[in-house]
């Protein structure tokens, strides 16, 4: 049976076209929820993608990542921000290394953009060399999954 504590963190790793799909669920006085097409609670993800449109402010590296299925929106924080959970220093350092046509790992939290769309606020961005990054997280999805639908 899946955990339905709201305030325990579950991890996936996820395509695009399943973290469109995520349900929003809204309550007053509380944070938004994300649930996947099977009900089960979803909270910190891991993505792998080519950038394909970056914009850098000194408050935030905002960038758009493409994994074959969609695109995912993302951004992470260069100052301290409540949604953020590395050091500035750290964000710093990460997001100088991202440049449009690289692959990237992007470890975060769901969150919803000012216009109400999903985005993953990066807390951990690393750009990617090896071949077979995107393909072994392919094969990770696929492992999870066919969990889930075992159940």
């Amino acid at each position: 049976m899946a955990n339905r504590n709201r305030n325990v963190p579950t991890f996936r790793k996820i395509r695009a076209n399943d973290f469109l799909a995520l349900s929003i669920h809204t309550e007053p006085n509380s944070p938004p929820s994300f649930t996947t097409r099977t009900g089960i609670p979803v909270t910190l993800i891991e993505i792998v993608g080519r950038v394909v449109s970056l914009q850098r402010t000194d408050e935030t590296l905002t960038f758009h990542l493409y994994d074959g299925s969609g695109n995912f929106n993302c951004i992470q924080f260069l100052h301290q921000h409540p949604e953020s959970v590395v050091t500035r220093e750290i964000a710093i350092r990460q997001a100088e290394l991202v440049e449009a046509r690289k692959q990237v790992q992007v470890f975060g939290k769901i969150g919803l953009s000012p216009d109400g769309a999903l985005q993953l606020i990066g807390c951990s961005v690393m750009v990617e060399e090896g071949p077979n990054v995107e393909t072994l997280h392919i094969l990770g999805c696929m492992r999870q999954a066919e969990r889930e639908y075992r159940r």
